[in-house]
This record gives C-alpha cells, sequence and structure tokens, in this order.
C-alpha cells in the first residue's frame, strides 16, 4: 500500500477515509470538511491522507469488528 509506505517514511499518521456513494454524509464530508483549508492545511501537514470507497452489505458488518465512525478512521504505523 503507497499510502502505509509514505507514512512510515514521513513519520506522520495515515488517516483513511472511506466512503459511500450512496451516502450523501459521506459528500458532505467532501464538502464541508476536507474542502475547508484550515482542516486541509492540517491535514497535508500532520498526515497522509487516503480516501477510498466502502461497499458494504450488511453481512459484511456483521461478521466483522469494524468500527468506524463516519468511515473515518486513523491508524499508528
Amino acid at each position: 500500500m503507497q499510502a502505509k509506505d509514505a507514512a512510515k517514511v514521513q513519520d506522520k499518521w495515515l488517516l483513511v477515509n472511506l466512503q459511500s456513494t450512496r451516502e450523501f454524509s459521506s459528500h458532505m464530508l467532501n464538502r464541508d470538511t476536507w474542502g475547508n483549508e484550515a482542516v486541509a492545511q492540517t491535514i497535508r501537514t500532520n498526515f497522509i491522507f487516503w480516501q477510498g470507497v466502502f461497499c458494504y452489505t450488511p453481512s459484511l458488518l456483521s461478521n466483522h469488528s469494524l468500527a468506524l465512525a463516519n468511515g473515518l478512521g486513523i491508524a499508528g504505523l
């Protein structure tokens, strides 16, 4: 994974944002949070940011221990 490697090399946290194209809150997060210049600058300075699309089913969520708040996770490397 390139983002994980970049985070290790740059000694930064990896900030992972998983979004659903079916959830309006994902679009709001892009517009209101990631689009905010102060937030963007903080992320650029302190994190490696990786954003992807998360396709989930109810069985996936019930069969795995997946705890994400609005699809946002921070992983220490």
